[in-house]
């Protein structure tokens, strides 16, 4: 697997499907998962990743993070929308803490089901077909994704308001 020196700039996209922490020689890299199915490996980790997309997108990661607050309340592992195309938010959420470095980062849309698995942990279905075993519980795993569809239901909502509460003024004729 080829590593990416992060030039130009890796930032999430709707094709992103997962951010995971990798070792490679005692440092963290992350491992990138499209909904292609292409993986890479890019120099950075998994939450400077979020953070450099956010910036990419015209914010900064302690915005989005208020936002999220905001909407679903001062939780522990919060979800984000990175960005959003005509009301359609880019939703990522990690399994563990944001900055841990054995992170994995999933964008909600990328994913069809998760179940258990025989270790404890939980297997994440993506619709590429790929399965991505994670050392996370089922029940954190219902959590992050019940976290993450309650932000993106917020975000929708949000936006038809914005969009059906335009202002529409009829212009007079001189």
């Amino acid at each position: 697997m080829t590593i990416l020196k992060n030039e130009p700039p890796f930032v999430i996209s709707f094709e992103t499907a997962v951010l995971e922490s990798i070792r490679v020689q005692n440092k963290v890299f992350t491992r990138v998962t499209l909904n292609s199915g292409e993986e890479f490996v890019v120099n950075l980790k998994p939450y400077d990743i979020i953070k450099k997309s956010c910036s990419h997108y015209g914010t900064i990661i302690k915005l989005v993070k208020k936002n999220s607050r905001d909407a679903i309340g001062n939780v522990y592992k919060l979800p984000l929308v990175i960005s959003h195309d005509f009301g359609i938010p880019c939703i990522f959420f990690p399994l563990l803490s944001e900055k841990s470095d054995f992170n994995v980062w999933f964008s909600l849309d990328a994913i069809q089901t998760f179940s258990s698995s025989d270790d404890g942990g939980s297997l994440i279905f993506l619709k590429n077909g790929k399965i991505i075993p994670v050392n996370c519980s089922p029940t954190t795993m219902t959590t992050q994704f019940a976290r993450s569809s309650t932000l993106k239901n917020i975000h929708q909502s949000k936006m038809r308001k914005l969009s059906s509460n335009s202002l529409v003024t009829e212009i007079e004729p001189f």
